[in-house]
């Protein structure tokens, strides 16, 4: 990787992974940012450290974006994030082999920035941890090269980071780029069946106006306490594109942290909703290794009957799109990295602080990957319902179950 850095940087900033708090000034407020770990034990079993370390110096917050072939709409991005409020200490543009200029571009057009160049597409996951082991700032955001934000992005997701006891990253409101009256994503869920669901999509961009605990944080643009990400190993690198989002959310939480949406940080996203081959193998595959990776053994003898079935209407809807073959594609993809997951699974769950937290986790919320007739995606959601209050809905008690979580 050959990499650029950015002259306008202080040099001198602390790289130290030890702080546990900081202050900083976001517009003409000043917030105490303090860290919260697992020494403490909340009502509901979920657990916090307690520990402050005042790092003053390091003011504001790090971007990543990373690059694939994102000409069209990286300079958009860009502008948007040197245009925030609380301006960035530092930009991190991770290209990952463009053919179309991509680096190039930025380097001529924001020489700000710190441009890194891998040789080789490595995946989303692999060149997002090489910005953030770059980056300088306690709070690090990573943001979709296809994703604009709204002036206060910055500021309120650090404020929603630093004003709620043990959260550890935000997401904010996404509204669709070609319709901006309508929402994207308005707070991230794990549905029962390890789907990651956009919560109030396609709604009024007034709807979901409150802060509120969510399952994990969408990849397309969120924040994250940067030490934390690094304990954590930042994403893993195995899912190339797709779902590392909810592994590393559900990671946040089994180490005893929180995630939730600021409603106030909007972007603005050019959302595709469109399968591709490699689209759904990618999806299908990363599905089934986050199951495998975080969730309990009964979890698979509680839904057992409503995998099989939602597994049959998932063959046929990918049948009648043509999409079949890569679904059995990402099933042979799974168990040939099986062992290499499971020993992920004895790591994560020998060293998590809550190992079921997933369970508590997950909605009755239907995926949008689901495409089937109207009636056959209201059959499906009432299945995924019912199903859901019956046999997990005791698993939940600190949270509502359905399409909102919020606190105890």
């Amino acid at each position: 990787m050959s990499k650029r850095r950015n002259p306008d940087r202080d040099e001198s900033a602390s790289d130290s992974q030890n702080f546990t708090g900081w202050e900083t000034e976001i517009g003409a407020e000043t917030f105490h940012v303090a860290t919260w770990g697992a020494s403490e034990c909340c009502e509901r079993g979920r657990r916090f450290a307690d520990e402050v370390v005042d790092v003053r110096h390091l003011k504001g917050i790090s971007f990543v974006v990373v690059t694939y072939n994102s000409r069209k709409t990286i300079g958009e991005c860009i502008a948007s994030i040197l245009a925030q409020d609380a301006r960035p200490i530092e930009i991190f543009v991770v290209d990952n082999a463009s053919a179309d200029g991509t680096p190039d571009f930025v380097d001529a057009k924001f020489p700000s920035t710190t441009v890194m160049r891998n040789d080789v597409n490595t995946g989303f996951g692999s060149a997002s941890n090489s910005g953030g082991r770059a980056a300088h700032a306690d709070i690090v955001a990573f943001v979709n090269p296809d994703v604009a934000l709204g002036p206060k992005w910055s500021t309120e997701v650090v404020r929603v980071i630093g004003s709620n006891r043990g959260c550890a990253a935000a997401e904010g409101k996404l509204l669709l780029a070609d319709e901006p009256g309508l929402i994207n994503c308005a707070g991230s869920s794990i549905n029962l069946l390890g789907f990651g669901c956009m919560t109030h999509y396609g709604e009024t961009a007034l709807a979901a106006a409150k802060e509120k605990l969510v399952g994990y944080a969408s990849g397309a643009a969120f924040a994250i306490r940067r030490d934390l990400f690094l304990r954590l190993g930042g994403f893993d690198e195995s899912y190339f594109l797709y779902q590392e989002d909810v592994d590393l959310g559900l990671r946040v939480y089994e180490a005893g942290w929180q995630i939730r949406y600021a409603p106030s940080a909007v972007a603005y996203h050019h959302y595709k909703s469109d399968l591709s081959d490699s689209k759904v193998r990618h999806l299908e595959k990363n599905r089934w290794k986050t199951l495998a990776k975080h969730m309990p053994i009964k979890y698979f003898f509680l839904c057992g009957p409503l995998i099989a079935a939602s597994e049959l209407g998932l063959i046929a809807d990918l049948f009648s799109t043509g999409l079949l073959p890569s679904k059995i594609k990402a099933a042979l993809d799974f168990f040939r990295d099986l062992p290499q997951t499971l020993k992920a699974r004895r790591i994560i769950r020998n060293a998590a602080e809550v190992p079921d937290v997933a369970l508590q986790l997950m909605t009755d919320d239907f995926p949008a990957i689901i495409r089937r007739t109207e009636y056959s995606r209201e059959l499906g959601k009432r299945l995924i319902s019912t199903y859901h209050s019956a046999f997990l809905r005791r698993y939940a008690q600190a949270w509502t179950y359905g399409a909102e979580l919020h606190d105890p």
